[in-house]
C-alpha cells in the first residue's frame, strides 16, 4: 500500500459529510476533516489561517505525504496549507475549485452583483449563507429531490472573514497539481474553471466530471477513481492531460 493518504476537504458552507459517498470507493488511507466553524472541528479559528492550519494539524498527524483533495473555496485553504508545509503535500487535487491570482480574495473573483449580494447576506456574527432556493439552483442542478434536500439542510453559514482575506501565494515546485473540471457547474461555471486551469503550473494534470458542482453526491465513484489515481500516481505519466469520465 502506497504511504501516502488523502486529505478532504469540504468547500464552504458544506462540512465533511459531503464526502461520505466517495470514500468507501477510495483504495487508501482517507481523512475527511471539517474546517474550523463547524460541529467536530478543531479549535482553529474560522479564519484563513486558521482553516489553513486544520489542514497542516491535520496532515502532520498522520504520516506520509497527503494528497489534498480540495472542492470549491477549499482552493484557497489548500494553497494556504501548501505555503506552511510543502514537504507533507504530495499533491493538490483541485475539484471544482476557486483558484484566485495570488494578491487576490475569493470575493474577487465574483460578478460585482454576487459581491454585493454576499455582503447584503451577512449577519449580525459576520457569517454569510445562501438562500436555500439558490443554493438549490447551483448546487443541485443534477440531484435527485432527496439528494437535494439532504445537501441543503447540511448547509452551515460561512464565516465571511475567510471569503475576503487577501491571499499570497506560490504553489511549491515539489507539490503536484491536479484539477477535475465539473461540465454542469453553475456555482464555479467551467468557462471560470478553464481560466483557472490556465493560470495553474504547466505540470497540472487536467480532468473532466459531466457533474454538477456536487460531484461527489452525483458522480462518486467516479470521483473516487480520480482521486485513486492522482495518490496512486508515481510521477512517470503525462504532465499535463485531459480525461474525460
Amino acid at each position: 500500500m502506497t504511504s501516502s493518504f488523502s486529505l478532504l476537504v469540504h468547500g464552504g458552507m458544506h462540512g465533511a459529510w459531503c464526502w461520505e459517498r466517495v470514500i468507501p470507493h477510495l483504495r487508501h488511507r482517507t481523512i475527511a476533516i471539517n474546517l474550523p466553524g463547524r460541529p467536530g472541528a478543531g479549535k482553529q479559528p474560522p479564519t484563513l489561517d486558521g482553516f489553513a492550519e486544520a489542514i497542516v494539524d491535520a496532515i502532520n498527524d498522520e504520516p506520509g505525504e497527503a494528497v489534498i483533495v480540495a472542492h470549491s473555496l477549499a482552493g484557497i485553504v489548500a494553497l494556504a496549507a501548501a505555503e506552511r508545509a510543502p514537504r507533507k503535500i504530495k499533491k493538490i487535487v483541485f475539484v471544482a475549485a476557486v483558484v484566485p491570482p495570488s494578491g487576490s480574495c475569493f470575493w474577487d473573483m465574483l460578478p460585482a452583483p454576487l459581491r454585493w449580494f454576499g455582503r447584503f447576506l451577512l449577519s449580525g456574527d459576520k457569517t454569510t449563507i445562501m438562500p436555500r432556493w439558490m443554493a438549490r439552483a447551483v448546487f443541485c442542478n443534477d440531484l435527485s429531490r432527496e439528494d437535494q434536500d439532504r445537501l441543503l439542510d447540511s448547509l452551515v453559514p460561512e464565516p465571511v472573514q475567510i471569503l475576503d482575506t487577501e491571499l499570497r501565494y506560490k504553489i511549491p515546485e515539489n507539490v503536484g497539481v491536479s484539477y477535475v473540471l465539473t461540465t454542469r457547474d453553475r456555482a464555479i461555471k467551467p468557462r471560470m474553471q478553464h481560466e483557472y486551469v490556465n493560470s495553474l503550473p504547466k505540470r497540472t494534470r487536467h480532468f473532466t466530471v459531466d457533474s454538477g458542482h456536487s460531484a461527489w453526491y452525483s458522480r462518486p465513484t467516479d470521483l473516487a477513481e480520480i482521486i485513486n489515481a492522482e495518490i496512486e500516481d508515481d510521477g512517470s505519466s503525462s504532465t499535463a492531460r485531459f480525461i474525460w469520465v
